[in-house]
C-alpha cells in the first residue's frame, strides 16, 4: 500500500519497469544540471538556520534535532514540493511525526510480509492493528500528494516565474507521455508520481 503497489522505485522489484524508473532518476530528475539548479534551495535553507541560530538569546538551548529537521525538510520539500511541502501542509512535528511513523510501519513485522496470498495472514493483521495504522497514515499522505499534484497541474503556475521543482519535471513528463499514447516510455501515472514522492519524502 504504502509504496504504491511497488511503483516507488526503491520497493519495486527487479525489472523492466525498475530500470526505466533508474534511467528516469538518473537522465531527469538527478542529472547534473538538475541538481544544480536547486542551488538556491540549498542556500535559502541554509540562511535560514543561520539567521535562526543566530537569533537564540544567548545561553539557551537549542534544539539541533529540530533544526537540521527543518533545514533537511527545507531543502528536500523545497526541491520535490516547491513551497508546498510538508511543513506546510501539516504542522512541522506533525509532518516529521507521520513520516517516522511511516518509516516505523515499513520497518515492523506484519503476517502478510512473509504470507502475502494468505487470507489469515492479513486477518492476523487486521486483529493487531497493522493493517490500521498503514491504511490510516496513507490516507493522511495520499491527501498531501494528491494535494501537491494539483497544485502543480494548474497551468498558470510556472508562468508566474516559480522556479521548477521535480514535481514539474513529473507532471510535465506526464502530460508528455499522454499525448504519446501507447509509445510513453515510462507509462507515467498519478501513482507512479506519488510513489516516487513517498521515496522522496522519506528521505527528509
Amino acid at each position: 500500500m504504502l509504496s504504491y503497489d511497488f511503483l516507488d522505485v526503491a520497493f519495486s522489484p527487479y525489472s523492466d519497469y525498475w530500470r526505466e524508473m533508474r534511467k528516469l532518476f538518473i537522465l531527469e530528475l538527478l542529472s547534473m544540471r538538475r541538481v544544480q539548479s536547486f542551488a538556491y534551495a540549498r542556500a535559502a535553507e541554509v540562511d535560514r538556520l543561520v539567521s535562526s541560530l543566530a537569533s537564540s538569546p544567548p545561553g539557551a538551548a537549542v534544539d539541533l534535532s529540530e533544526k537540521l529537521y527543518a533545514l533537511s525538510d527545507g531543502v528536500v520539500g523545497t526541491v520535490a514540493f516547491g513551497k508546498m511541502y510538508g511543513s506546510a501542509q501539516f504542522e512541522r512535528s506533525s509532518f516529521q511525526r507521520v513520516m517516522d511513523e511511516t518509516l516505523r510501519v515499513l520497518g515492523s513485522f506484519t503476517f502478510e510480509d512473509f504470507f502475502p496470498a494468505s487470507r489469515l495472514a492479513r486477518f492476523a493483521d487486521v486483529l493487531t492493528g497493522a493493517a490500521g495504522r498503514r491504511s490510516r497514515i496513507f490516507r493522511q499522505i495520499d491527501r498531501f500528494f494528491d494535494s501537491v499534484i494539483d497544485k502543480h497541474l494548474e497551468p498558470e503556475r510556472l508562468q508566474a516565474g516559480v522556479q521548477e521543482d521535480m514535481v514539474d519535471a513529473l507532471v510535465k513528463m506526464w502530460r508528455e507521455e499522454q499525448a504519446d499514447g501507447d509509445e510513453a516510455p515510462h507509462g507515467l501515472t498519478r501513482d507512479h508520481i506519488k510513489g516516487i514522492l513517498m521515496v522522496l519524502s522519506l528521505s527528509i
